[in-house]
């Protein structure tokens, strides 16, 4: 009797056991298939902010291009607006380069080993790029300042161009921050995250 008591009990804590597996499973898929779909989320959002900054930038070479054509080629800032054509130019092909890596990351089809590497691929070449952009906002800067002899001028003149160039500044700052650093960020977590679910 006491035998087929341990038998019962030792059933119900099986099937309480397997019932507790199954609950696990689903939990632990359930997780896998929310990170997948905020990685992927975050994937479409960045290669839609990367499409519209390709947009701006291809308008913004176009209409520069237009005035370097019809503009006094003896102008003192003409040499300032070759530069910033040219490094807009450079930009473009960067960018391009950067969205075509970006896209053909396909988080539903790749393994997870595969995304991690190229994701950090393009963090590092993102890192990169904020550098150089921030090399040649600093050298359109001096560059204007020279042409424009700005210690010559009054200090209302110095006051407004340095305004302009802080705000431009700081609005370059939150746009990439927003737009693509804070969705990289997420990214990389639900990656480390998925792999962390992956080896439970």
């Amino acid at each position: 009797m006491e035998l087929d008591e341990l038998k019962k009990s030792w059933d119900i804590l099986d099937n309480r056991l397997k019932k507790k597996e199954i609950l696990d499973e689903q939990t632990l898929s359930k997780l896998i298939n929310e990170r997948t779909k905020q990685t992927h989320s975050s994937m479409k959002k960045m290669l839609m902010y990367s499409k519209a900054t390709l947009i701006v930038g291809f308008l913004a070479i176009i209409g520069l291009s237009y005035y370097l054509l019809t503009a006094d080629h003896n102008n003192k800032e003409y040499c300032l607006w070759i530069f910033i054509w040219g490094m807009l130019c450079f930009g473009m092909i960067w960018d391009s380069l950067g969205y075509m890596y970006l896209k053909s990351i396909d988080i539903e089809k790749m393994p997870l080993v595969t995304i991690v590497k190229k994701v950090t691929a393009y963090h590092r070449n993102f890192i990169i790029e904020c550098f150089v952009a921030a090399l040649f906002f600093l050298s359109a800067f001096l560059m204007q300042a020279f042409c424009l002899n700005l210690l010559a001028l009054n200090l209302v003149t110095i006051l407004v161009f340095l305004g302009v160039w802080i705000i431009g500044c700081i609005a370059a700052i939150w746009v990439i921050k927003k737009l693509f650093y804070d969705k990289l960020k997420d990214i990389k977590r639900n990656l480390a995250e998925l792999r962390e679910l992956e080896q439970d």
